[in-house]
């Protein structure tokens, strides 16, 4: 089931959701179709594993604002994680990613303040090959000179990074879940 807009996920290299689920400290997984799950309200949605993937939808959407430190320390629990975040209203758009524990970059904007919270790391080859290669460096830099991200950037770059949230390129098989709080 397609996702990701006014949403935030993470995207963990994993070889199950039950690894995910205990490694993250989520409680009380109870089996869930995607609907449920994703739009549900009823807490996150660990999907199955997709082309080695678990993804957690859902999931503390300001983490970045509130403990980043809590993301630094579930990133060196798997080999890979990916966050993302978007909501249109608030302009509020952010990407992480993480190998081997290590955060090799992370990007996050804020439209309803003006606000670059997160700009670390070298662009990714993904970044570069999408064109987002001119976005507001810092709040003090000339806001006519660059681009501000928006929710179209997050999808796309979750595309590339591991796992399309709209699902446009592939099809996977029908698959359950689980919702957790």
């Amino acid at each position: 089931m397609p996702f990701g807009y006014k949403n935030s996920w993470l995207c963990i290299r994993a070889n199950s959701p039950e690894e995910v689920i205990e490694k993250i400290g989520l409680k009380n997984p109870r089996v869930s179709n995607w609907n449920d799950g994703v739009y549900g309200g009823h807490g996150v949605f660990v999907s199955p594993v997709l082309d080695g993937y678990v993804l957690v939808i859902g999931w503390e959407g300001d983490i970045l604002d509130t403990n980043p430190a809590r993301l630094d320390e579930l990133a060196e629990k798997f080999p890979e994680l990916q966050f993302f975040s978007t909501h249109r209203v608030s302009e509020y758009h952010a990407w992480v990613k993480y190998i081997n524990g290590v955060m090799i970059r992370g990007y996050g904007w804020c439209g309803c303040d003006g606000t670059v919270f997160l700009n670390k790391g070298g662009l990714t080859p993904e970044e570069i090959e999408r064109g987002f290669t001119n976005l507001l460096p810092n709040d003090e830099a000339d806001w006519d000179a660059y681009e501000t991200p928006d929710e179209e950037y997050v999808l796309e770059l979750a595309a590339a990074w591991g796992i399309d949230p709209g699902f446009s390129a592939k099809d996977y098989p029908k698959s359950m879940g689980y919702i957790c709080r």
